[in-house]
């Protein structure tokens, strides 16, 4: 379903489980979320995370420069995760969504990557490893279709790291059902484990 395709592009939590020893490992490290109601979706900026003591990509990418990460949804379909880290590297990817079905999803991707010096082996990288990833995506997101059609329906239980999936699911409820967001957007800041 398009929603859960969509929680997944903005759900830190699951990558170091989903994705250990690529994009990320267990957790390690205290992080902050903000999360923020835009006019058009959600917006989840995280701060805190520095390089992996472990290895992954983390740890050849980040170095000691500070890391500004934000995960957008902007509805109906659409994912956008952009890392900005220290000034001179930026990797943006975007997500479409189109949905064919109830149960079945399109998903095209496009991702900009700007990295000085070795920028074209390191783009070729990431492109390697996004393929890797969205395959245990894609395994991941079958796997949780059809539990939910063998058990009659959804009946999930949420923890802090959970957060963001959780307010992009109300807006994108919200947006299936043709109402507005209330006049004042909400905010909340989170702080969980990545």
């Amino acid at each position: 379903p398009v929603d859960l395709i969509l929680e997944n592009g903005v759900d830190c939590s699951h990558t170091g489980f989903a994705h250990r020893g690529l994009f990320r490992n267990e957790p390690q490290m205290f992080v902050n979320a903000e999360i923020s109601e835009t006019p058009c979706g959600v917006r989840i900026e995280t701060s805190g995370e520095k390089k992996s003591k472990v290895f992954d990509v983390r740890r050849f990418l980040l170095g000691s420069d500070p890391v500004l990460h934000s995960d957008e949804f902007i509805a109906p379909h659409t994912v956008k995760v952009d890392y900005l880290i220290g000034e001179k590297i930026h990797i943006v990817t975007v997500l479409v969504a189109t949905p064919e079905s109830p149960e079945v999803t399109r998903v095209y991707t496009r991702m900009g990557v700007k990295y000085p010096w070795i920028g074209g082996f390191v783009t070729l990288g990431i492109h390697l490893l996004t393929r890797v990833v969205v395959a245990q995506d894609k395994a991941v997101l079958h796997s949780q279709a059809r539990t939910i059609a063998a058990f009659g329906g959804r009946r999930f239980r949420s923890v802090m790291a959970d957060g963001p999936a959780n307010w992009l699911q109300r807006t994108y409820r919200r947006f299936e059902a043709h109402t507005q967001a209330q006049a004042a957007l909400r905010r909340k800041t989170i702080r969980y484990k990545l």
